[in-house]
């Protein structure tokens, strides 16, 4: 089996674990479809006596999806046995997470600079926190107040799900989980936008064609992305909804991929 890296990767949102071993690539000659055939032609669950879940080919290397950390640390210690030196086990970083908070006033942003910013104060004044563990991304306005999103370390997070406001001075201000997701206008996928789309494709967003949803004439909708991936999975997904529905199948998943990539604790 080719040289690699191992990473080890637990998520627990309030419900069963799911955990991961990452087989990544470190020579880069060699393909990921070359690593998961290998890794299926040597090893087999029964022989391990681990449960794998399924084998998934992403863009950062081959993800083994296992049942318990008791499995994940079987078929860690095997491969490590088998390979020797050729895998390092190491922690994934993750992304802290960011939240909304609406209905800002806009006289706490008379100062210049993130660092400066009196919402700043009011907020650890309320919370009782470091400044430290507060990061402003990106603020706007609506109507007369503005909405701001923020990053914070995973205990104020909890904190502040837990409470579902803070007091911005004398405001209340409504706070909820910020979970963003890029969607390309061109080919209706995730993950990029439109300038960066590399499909040949326009792909219209109610109904699939392959034309622009401002020229669409369709009377019934079909997700394209939950036909795609009804089509390549052999999945039954709902498909009667426009592509940014946020009830759409195809979008809860991308959301729950997501927050695997999210520190919550």
């Amino acid at each position: 089996l080719v040289k690699a890296i191992l990473l080890t990767v637990r998520f627990n949102f309030g419900r069963d674990a799911v955990v991961y071993l990452l087989i990544k690539l470190a020579d880069r000659s060699t393909s990921y479809k070359t690593v998961e055939n290998d890794f299926k032609s040597r090893y087999s669950p029964g022989a391990l006596n681990v449960n794998i879940n399924k084998t998934k080919l992403t863009k950062n290397g081959l993800m083994i999806s296992c049942n318990s950390k008791k499995d994940v640390e079987t078929l860690k210690d095997s491969l490590k046995s088998d390979l020797g030196n050729k895998f390092d086990v190491c922690e994934p970083t993750k992304m802290f997470p960011r939240m909304l908070i609406q209905g800002v006033p806009n006289d706490c942003f008379k100062n210049p600079g993130p660092d400066k910013l009196e919402f700043v104060d009011s907020f650890v004044d309320d919370l009782g926190v470091n400044s430290d563990d507060i990061k402003i991304i990106s603020c706007y306005k609506v109507k007369n107040t503005k909405n701001v999103v923020i990053e914070v370390v995973p205990s104020v997070f909890n904190l502040l799900s837990s409470k579902g406001f803070v007091f911005i001075g004398w405001v209340r201000c409504t706070v909820r989980e910020n979970l963003y997701l890029l969607r390309c206008y061109k080919c209706c996928k995730f993950g990029h936008g439109k300038k960066d789309c590399r499909s040949k494709d326009v792909v219209c967003s109610k109904c699939s064609g392959f034309h622009e949803f401002r020229d669409c004439k369709a009377d019934d909708s079909c997700c394209p992305n939950c036909k795609f991936h009804n089509d390549r999975y052999k999945t039954n997904w709902c498909t009667k909804h426009v592509a940014s529905d946020t009830s759409c199948s195809y979008y809860k998943m991308k959301i729950d991929n997501l927050k695997m990539q999210i520190a919550y604790e």
